[in-house]
């Protein structure tokens, strides 16, 4: 039986592409991540490449991976400026679907 690993990072490369062009943190300048009351973090580019990873996860026995976005990039505070007011149902929907849609992936793979 394959493991599931419930908490993955994956940076795609739009996300690269925006976040090396922006002129405050969170930015990526080459591999060197900027964030706000953080020192400078070099990424490992290797650890955002797809098909690096899933050989990786494939020889650790991992058949499926949940992901997510790393709260030191502070992506989630990139949301409040623009949606002060409705920040609690961006919350709360994130809650509501988030638990149930783990729950189906992990039924399936064990029932799959």
């Amino acid at each position: 039986m394959q493991a599931t690993d419930v908490h993955q990072h994956l940076w795609p490369d739009e996300l690269v592409d925006r976040l090396r062009a922006r002129t405050r943190p969170p930015l990526l300048r080459g591999w060197t991540l900027h964030t706000d009351g953080e020192p400078p973090y070099d990424v490992d580019p290797a650890g955002h490449d797809v098909a690096t990873r899933i050989a990786a996860d494939r020889d650790a026995g991992v058949g499926s991976a949940c992901l997510s976005l790393s709260a030191p990039l502070g992506v989630e505070s990139l949301l409040r400026p623009a949606f002060p007011q409705d920040e609690w149902i961006l919350i709360a929907v994130g809650a509501a679907l988030g638990f149930p849609v783990g729950e189906l992936q992990v039924f399936l793979m064990l029932h799959h």
